[in-house]
């Protein structure tokens, strides 16, 4: 750049700022009304604002910014040219990695690699695809806080915690994380189990894959296997219908999505906000979530209680609302028809109890 072009580097002291990200991942996209009216814009993702409200954002000296998980620090320094050679090396230097939440589309592509026309090999889909469970696998834990058996009824407590730095799940709202909790007997046998997931990529008892028009609650309490905490975000349109198309995507009905560590959900601004019974959920607070199971018991014990932490990129509902006669909405379709839905396990947990 010197020789040729008389340019001197140096250092942009933005690209390690949080708000660089925000220029692509603060989204607003217009919404419009039965009649194709446009009526206003809807927060579609607002990651940087959820982050700008957590503990990072809000106090300089715990400041994480987005780069240390999504672009980590490489070991040693970096030469930026290969021209000239005694060019002297840098430091820091950062992996431009970027990977998020979206495993799915990486395998899926990879599944489709050739008929999509992707230049790069299946090795490096693999690898990308791998980076991003990895990164995933950080992103929560879920403990038991307390078990016991009484009078023939399990009580288990269990804490869902946030490891990042914005909402779990983040960004585009087709995104969904939820709770598989299970109790098996002495013999193995399962006795009780909420948040089986199906193989068509539906969630049995959620209300929304089972129900057109609605959609599971927020719990504080379950009882009943039909009873699952899914931690997401719903759109409602302009006429207060749920909706999956982005589109009619006027507000959000519910949105329980687990909050940084520092998000105080009474304060946050309207657009990263908390929706629905989560907003009055004492146990729903900052950094982490406690959900009580409640469950009366069959079979003999011991029991084992397993508590699996799940996260779907593309929610059964969303994937059916991919409709229409377009060729690449076809091809799409039939890539997703095929595709394997297994969920990302993002945490678990096992106990023996009683």
């Amino acid at each position: 750049m010197q020789s040729v072009v008389g340019f001197t580097p140096a250092i942009g002291e933005q690209t390690a700022s949080a708000g660089l990200c925000a220029t692509c991942h603060t989204v607003y996209t217009p919404f419009v009304d039965s009649q194709g009216n446009v009526l206003g814009t809807f927060p579609e993702q607002v990651t940087y604002l959820e982050w700008l409200n957590s503990v990072y954002g809000d106090n300089p000296s715990a400041q994480l910014a987005c780069q240390a998980c999504h672009m980590p620090a490489a070991g040693g320094s970096a030469a930026i040219s290969n021209n000239p050679t005694t060019l002297t090396p840098r430091s820091p230097f950062y992996q431009h990695i970027f990977v998020g939440g979206n495993s799915f589309m990486l395998d899926m592509m990879e599944n489709n690699i050739n008929s999509l026309g992707i230049t790069a090999s299946t090795g490096q889909m693999q690898a990308t695809a791998q980076l991003t469970t990895n990164q995933l696998a950080s992103a929560a834990r879920i403990s038991i806080v307390s078990s016991n058996i009484e009078n023939g009824v399990l009580n288990v407590v269990l804490s869902v915690s946030d490891q990042t730095g914005h909402k779990f799940p983040t960004a585009f709202p087709s995104r969904q994380a939820w709770i598989q909790f299970t109790i098996t007997d002495s013999t193995g046998k399962v006795v009780f189990e909420s948040g089986k997931l199906n193989a068509d990529g539906s969630i049995s008892g959620n209300d929304a894959d089972s129900k057109a028009g609605t959609y599971e609650p927020h719990y504080d309490l379950i009882t009943k296997s039909d009873q699952v905490q899914i931690y997401e975000s719903i759109m409602s349109d302009t006429d207060g219908k749920v909706t999956y198309n982005l589109l009619r995507g006027a507000s959000y009905i519910k949105d329980n999505r687990l909050l940084p560590a520092g998000f105080n959900k009474a304060t946050a601004p309207h657009d990263a906000g908390v929706y629905g019974d989560a907003l009055i959920d004492a146990n729903f607070t900052s950094g982490s979530d406690q959900v009580t199971y409640q469950i009366s018991l069959s079979g003999k014990g011991p029991y084992t209680v397993t508590a699996r932490l799940l996260y779907q990129t593309l929610s059964y509902q969303f994937g059916k609302a991919f409709q229409g006669s377009d060729a690449l909405v076809k091809s799409f379709l039939g890539y997703y028809q095929t595709a394997d839905k297994t969920p990302n396990l993002i945490s678990s947990i096992s106990k023996t109890v009683g």
